[in-house]
């Protein structure tokens, strides 16, 4: 029998009631309350514990201090030397956010988890409309667990501002081929303003695969001049408008920036090797699966039903499976590989994946409940298996003892060993909802396995992991430093530790062997190579010893282990005992004679 309700529903093309109703599987706002707190929980849990991870952390957070403290927005400086390896809008809301919550990891990181939030909520927001309200609360925690958005959401990096505003321009995209004609140009406004920001986020790449998505999208769902309206002279201004100020900014003050901008950072970068991140065609295949842990135990099957019934699908169902193919398939072409690159193909997939958990809690498709059915065994055998593993490593130590040591951190192996019997409760708890839903095919307790170890990482692993990381890092690098230089001068020589910048709040002396490379930057390298005005603060090695017996104030040298050996023979006279810092770097503080 047809409720009222469910006529409603019918007529009017799977959009919802409000969200303070109960829609058809009686999904209340409950739903969606516990959805965001897992999201908030997963993303804002433990934010700024974690030191700067380098090379990418330490070196972006730097990049913003240096702007914060100068107040240049166009230009960013890496160590006071201009960086334009990427745009300068991240640099710039992270600049913000360190004036806003104070110099710290947390103000660092918030920019991106910020961004994370925005995409949960848009897409949300989306399949609310789009699908039902069950969905759209699926979807938001399902993609909060997943662990490569879990991980960019809490770094210092570009990927997840560059998903937010790409996936605003996709979804803008669509709206604008479904809505009156009057609301249309609004959206496609919407749609080019949010891919031009996503350009000053990353570069091209930000207008590129929405362009790339949405032409692919309407050409398959046969929207009649659907791409003459996306590609129409006036979304493209708009995108100019805003793109090019920053273009022509930075131009006039750097003339090698086209060139580097569009020939080495986009042409080279995508056809060549040229910044040595190659991967095989098939790279990103293995990083779906993996980043997507557990949830990619559905996956295959998803892929089958959603082929199989291709002709069935709804108009959202194939943007997002446009969206997930196109992606990974430009992206494997591409010469240059990094994970990060098909982070919104993550965010296509968990919508996806919330669907087949829809379908299935609905008792609408035999085939959506005989995949979650399948996922709830495999999770129960993976869970069974690690509790077994888990629990013979606890009665028998000694079989594990002997692996740790060779890594030759003593934190990893404390860490590992506090971990064993709450990841034997874990597990066992996995197991046993994993079996629940196989046995009485109940969804929601598959949904429990497959929530319970990403649910484990913010509260349980992350401050377990950080002595280890602390061992590695340049906070702890910083302190030592800080402690035993006492304000003096600090100097690296062919090395530079990426984070040290932000610590310690100053430019550091670079003694460089190849044009600073040593500050893993694209651009630094070429734009010394450019230019004999070098900054002051950054010299060749063949300069280290003229600097040494002139330098008149006391300087603390940081070395890594391998240039022992030559930095003790430039350095003669002035030859000393080295202090041990880390286990990959080594410092001395030297005070010319006269100074006490």
């Amino acid at each position: 029998m047809n409720t009222p309700l469910k006529e409603c529903r019918e007529s009017r093309g799977n959009r919802l009631p409000a969200l303070w109703r109960s829609d058809i599987e009686g999904v209340t706002v409950l739903w969606v309350a516990l959805s965001f707190a897992a999201a908030f929980y997963m993303i804002f849990v433990h934010l700024g514990l974690l030191p700067l991870l380098n090379p990418d952390e330490g070196r972006n957070a730097s990049i913003a201090w240096e702007m914060q403290r100068s107040g240049h927005w166009l230009i960013p400086t890496y160590n006071g030397v201009p960086y334009l390896d990427k745009p300068s809008l991240f640099f710039k809301t992270v600049a913000l956010s360190l004036s806003l919550f104070g110099h710290n990891e947390f103000a660092a990181r918030f920019p991106s988890a910020l961004s994370a939030i925005g995409i949960l909520i848009m897409v949300f927001l989306f399949c609310h409309r789009e699908y039902n309200l069950r969905t759209a609360a699926l979807a938001t925690v399902i993609i909060s667990t997943t662990p490569l958005f879990f991980a960019f959401s809490r770094v210092v990096i570009f990927d997840m501002p560059l998903a937010f505003y790409v996936c605003a321009s996709i979804f803008a995209g669509y709206f604008a081929e479904r809505t009156d004609e009057r609301f249309q140009k609004h959206w496609y406004t919407i749609c080019a303003g949010m891919a031009g920001m996503a350009t000053l986020v990353k570069g091209p790449v930000g207008f590129v695969v929405p362009a790339l998505v949405l032409v692919i999208f309407n050409f398959l769902d046969k929207r009649k001049g659907a791409i003459r309206r996306l590609l129409s002279w006036k979304n493209l201004l708009i995108l100019l408008l805003i793109v090019m100020p920053w273009f022509i900014g930075v131009s006039v003050l750097h003339p090698d920036f086209p060139y580097y901008g569009l020939v080495r950072e986009v042409f080279l970068r995508f056809t060549t090797n040229t910044f040595n991140r190659s991967g095989p065609f098939y790279y990103y295949l293995p990083i779906i699966f993996g980043t997507l842990i557990f949830w990619s135990l559905l996956l295959p099957e998803t892929v089958i039903i959603l082929w199989r019934k291709h002709k069935n699908l709804t108009s959202a169902d194939r943007l997002f499976s446009v969206y997930a193919i196109s992606v990974t398939i430009f992206f494997s072409l591409s010469s240059s590989k990094l994970p990060g690159y098909i982070l919104t193909v993550i965010i296509a997939l968990g919508v996806l994946t919330a669907r087949l958990f829809d379908h299935a809690m609905s008792r609408e498709s035999r085939a959506e409940e005989g995949v979650i059915r399948h996922g709830s065994f495999y999770i129960s055998i993976i869970g069974t298996v690690f509790v077994v593993a888990l629990f013979t490593v606890y009665i028998k130590p000694e079989m594990i003892n002997p692996y740790l040591r060779h890594i030759h951190n003593p934190a990893v192996s404390s860490t590992f060993h506090s971990l064993i019997m709450p990841l034997i409760f874990l597990f066992i708890a996995i197991a046993f909802f994993g079996m629940v839903g196989a046995i009485s095919r109940n969804t929601k307790a598959t949904l429990i396995a497959f929530l319970l170890f990403p649910l484990f990482i913010p509260s349980m692993l992350l401050p377990r992991i950080v002595p280890i990381l602390s061992n590695r890092s340049d906070r702890s690098l910083a302190a030592k430093i800080f402690h035993i230089s006492r304000g003096a001068e600090v100097a690296c020589f062919r090395c530079f530790p990426e984070g040290i910048p932000f610590y310690l709040e100053r430019k550091i002396m670079l003694f460089t062997s190849s044009k600073g490379s040593e500050m893993r930057s694209n651009y630094i390298p070429f734009y010394l190579s450019k230019t004999s005005m070098w900054p002051p603060h950054i010299r060749k090695v063949k300069d280290f010893r003229s600097w040494l017996i002139n330098h008149r104030k006391p300087v603390f040298l940081i070395v890594e282990t391998s240039q022992k050996p030559q930095l003790g023979a430039l350095m003669g006279k002035y030859r000393k005992p080295m202090q041990y810092l880390r286990r990959d770097y080594w410092g001395e503080m030297l005070i010319p004679q006269g100074e006490s």
